[in-house]
């Protein structure tokens, strides 16, 4: 979908619960808002994974399940 196309509203029941970013060669990678962007949310747009709406606020890519904060 041509991203000037998408909706900046989730409608989803829990807003924003469960954003992602598609990065080439590794899928939809799941994201958490955050108060300031990341260096990848400089070059992709987040969406919400269930409605697509995209996310317009400060992402960075969420910690892999065997990484430290």
């Amino acid at each position: 979908m041509n991203q000037h196309c998408q909706p900046t509203t989730c409608r989803c029941t829990a807003r924003w619960s469960d954003l992602v970013v598609h990065l080439e060669g590794h899928g939809d990678q799941p994201v958490l808002p955050a108060t300031s962007r990341g260096p990848t949310a400089h070059l992709y747009d987040a969406r919400c994974r269930t409605c697509g709406a995209r996310y317009r606020h400060p992402w960075r890519l969420a910690p892999r399940p065997n990484e430290q904060l």
